[in-house]
């Protein structure tokens, strides 16, 4: 199995055996939102003190300028930690010291009121406090989760099946990693399908399940394909529109015109997934952790809340947002919300206006859905490629419109930075360079560097 050089496996495990402790209690499945034209959220609330549960505060001592700019947005937040699992608060701290500089580290410190809890447990605060330092003696595959989730990625690319950039290479390695730690992980991405001599999905079954989604004025009815690799189960959804040459969103003609409609399918059709697929004998059930990446992904946790909790269904699940481009939206004209098939009072939750400079004409009222800013809205948590990504797409220059959103949504807000898989990426080993080379031995990147020369 191939391991992950990053923080990603890491802090995303943690992310998830942290903070969701107390999301899984707190279901919301009333609709709220933003208007792009008219912000209407209200207060930012703050997290409140659970019981049983251990907090850890972040402080904000007085540091130089550079230090605090960087992380004051940090400071603010606070993390929950279950007090009944002392091992996970030990791998939190370890997996917060690993992904910060010696500034940020002086930025964290224990609620001292928790001091007496945790002796009460059997724990050292000077032994704890200590442990924020990297354990070199802790292997990496050595780390499992004392609480596993049902987490279920969706996204519009997957490596090695389909890949146009990054996001394909972290929906690829990133579920393996997860699934090492003792986590049950399925990825749910489209069955992309090119012509007869297309064989990336080989490996891939009919599961002999079949639903129809109502949407865009029609029943639409999609299959679903598995394959169970390197402990993960690969679920791909099938429907002709998938069916065509290019890249996922195009061909060399531009994108598809019916990308909205393509992947509104994929979204409808994930939700349904854990609930239909007996995947080992038995399905992955109503309590699960979504993580949609990106805008094609986006309507999953509007789906989950407006369709499935008013039926009683997918209660306990909660869907994580994971921002790769902020630039790529999914705008498209208001007219289409009524063909997404969600009720017609969650407009709101995708409503987008177009700024006057940004309007084709005088009767243009720059009228749109934006489905990334739907997701932006309703998702338990958001998460970036890294914390510096965290922060840019908060700022005007980078937020492409969505800052002001981004910034009222900033408690819920995280930064982990992307991995790589070692063993795909080893230049010792990979046949797509002219020459493999080593640490100890880097004649052949020389002799690469020298021909080019």
């Amino acid at each position: 199995m191939a391991a992950m050089l990053c923080c990603s496996s890491r802090a995303s495990a943690l992310l998830l055996n942290t903070s969701f402790g107390i999301s899984f209690s707190t279901a919301c499945s009333s609709p709220f939102w933003l208007s792009s034209s008219a912000l209407r959220w209200g207060s930012r609330q703050q997290p409140q003190q659970v019981p049983g549960r251990l907090t850890l505060q972040r402080h904000s001592p007085a540091v130089s300028g550079g230090a605090l700019s960087q992380y004051s947005r940090m400071a603010a937040a606070e993390e929950e930690v279950s007090s009944s699992d002392p091992a996970g608060l030990r791998l939190w701290l370890e997996g917060r010291a690993s992904t910060q500089d010696s500034a940020a580290q002086s930025l964290f410190a224990f609620n001292p009121e928790s001091a007496v809890q945790l002796e009460s447990q059997g724990l050292d605060y000077d032994e704890l406090q200590g442990s924020k330092l990297a354990r070199p003696d802790l292997a990496e595959s050595s780390r499992s989760t004392t609480n596993a989730f049902n987490i279920v990625f969706v996204s519009s690319e997957v490596a090695p099946y389909s890949k146009s950039g990054g996001l394909g290479d972290v929906c690829g390695s990133l579920p393996v990693a997860l699934a090492s730690r003792g986590h049950r992980v399925m990825v749910v991405s489209p069955r992309y399908w090119s012509g007869p001599g297309d064989t990336r999905y080989a490996g891939a079954y009919d599961a002999q399940a079949r639903i129809k989604v109502s949407c865009f004025d029609g029943e639409n009815e999609v299959a679903f394909f598995h394959e169970y690799r390197a402990g993960v189960d690969w679920v791909f959804v099938d429907h002709p529109s998938y069916h065509r040459p290019g890249t996922p969103y195009g061909d060399t003609r531009g994108t598809f015109g019916d990308n909205q409609f393509r992947f509104t399918l994929l979204c409808h059709a994930a939700c349904e997934a854990p609930l239909v697929l007996p995947l080992g004998g038995y399905t992955y059930g109503e309590k699960c952790v979504f993580i949609a990446n990106d805008w094609h992904a986006g309507l999953i946790p509007i789906i989950l809340a407006a369709k499935y909790r008013k039926h009683g269904v997918h209660r306990d699940s909660r869907c994580i947002l994971a921002i790769h481009n902020l630039s790529h939206q999914g705008v498209e004209p208001a007219t289409t919300f009524g063909s997404l098939g969600l009720p017609s009072d969650w407009y709101g939750a995708l409503e987008w206006v177009f700024p006057n400079w940004a309007r084709k004409h005088a009767l243009d009222k720059g009228e749109a859905v934006n489905h990334l800013k739907g997701a932006v809205v309703t998702a338990d948590r958001i998460l970036t490629v890294s914390q510096g990504y965290a922060w840019e797409i908060t700022t005007q220059e980078g937020g492409f419109g969505l800052d002001g959103l981004l910034r009222s949504r900033n408690s819920v807000i995280n930064g982990i930075t992307n991995g790589v898989d070692v063993d795909q990426w080893n230049p010792a080993t990979d046949k797509y360079i002219a020459s493999q080379y080593t640490p100890e031995d880097s004649s052949g990147k020389l002799n690469v560097l020298c021909y080019f020369k």
